[in-house]
C-alpha cells in the first residue's frame, strides 16, 4: 500500500513526485561506465595472473632441465662429439657440437666406453615454429626435459672434444658453457624470450 501525504492545499510533497526519465537515464549510463571500468580491471587482473602463471612454469621447467643438464656434465668422465653410433642426421647438422651435447657417464665405474652410457641433451623440433623441446637420450631411453619452449641451446668447451674420449693424462674437454633461450609466453600465445647461461666442470676426468 502507498502512502500518499498531501499538503493543506492539496499537492503532493516534491519527494514524491516519482524518477524523471532524465534521472533514470542518468543513473542508468553511470551504472553503465563503473560496469566497463570494474569489467575491464577484472580481466586486465586476469591476464596478469595467466602471465605470471605462464612466467612461472615456463621457468620451473627450464630450470628443472638445466639442473638436469648440469649435473650429467658434472658427473661425466668426458664430453664426446659425433661419437660412432650418433644419427647421421645429427652429425650433419651440427659436426662440431655446438648445438648438441654429448657425454660419456661411466654409470658402472669400470672406466670403460660403453654406447649405452653415451648421454645426449639436443633439440627436438616442435609443433610451433621456431620452438623446440629439450631432450635427454641416455642409451635406448629418451626423455623430454623442456617441452616446446626452448628456442635455442649452444655449447662451447675450454677444448673441442672428440669422438672419442682422450687417453688418460691428455687434453680433453673439462668445460662446459651452456647458453639457452627460451620463450616465457609460449603457453598464452606471445613471445617473450629469457636466456639462461650456465658453465659445468667435469668433476671425474681421467
Amino acid at each position: 500500500m502507498r502512502w500518499v501525504i498531501r499538503r493543506l492545499d492539496g499537492r503532493l510533497h516534491g519527494d514524491d513526485q516519482g524518477v524523471t526519465l532524465v534521472e533514470l537515464s542518468i543513473a542508468i549510463m553511470l551504472i553503465g561506465v563503473i560496469s566497463a571500468f570494474v569489467v575491464g580491471a577484472v580481466i586486465g587482473a586476469q591476464k596478469i595472473i595467466r602471465t605470471g602463471d605462464d612466467q612461472t612454469r615456463g621457468l620451473e621447467q627450464v630450470k628443472t632441465a638445466s639442473e638436469r643438464l648440469a649435473r650429467d656434465i658434472r658427473d661425466a668422465r668426458g664430453v664426446l662429439c659425433n661419437p660412432s653410433g650418433t644419427d647421421a642426421a645429427l652429425v650433419a647438422a651440427d659436426p662440431t657440437c655446438a648445438y648438441h651435447l654429448q657425454v660419456w657417464i661411466d654409470y658402472n665405474s669400470d672406466y670403460v666406453q660403453e654406447s649405452n652410457e653415451t648421454v645426449t641433451w639436443a633439440l627436438k623440433t616442435a609443433t610451433a615454429a621456431g620452438h623446440y623441446s629439450l631432450v635427454r637420450t641416455a642409451g635406448s631411453s629418451t626423455q623430454v626435459e623442456a617441452s616446446a619452449i626452448v628456442k635455442q641451446v649452444a655449447f662451447s668447451y675450454d677444448y673441442p672434444p672428440a669422438s672419442a674420449v682422450s687417453a688418460p693424462g691428455a687434453r680433453q674437454t673439462e668445460l662446459v658453457n651452456v647458453n639457452m633461450t627460451y620463450d616465457a609466453l609460449y603457453g598464452l600465445g606471445k613471445t617473450s624470450n629469457r636466456t639462461i647461461v650456465f658453465s659445468g666442470r667435469l668433476r671425474n676426468v681421467s
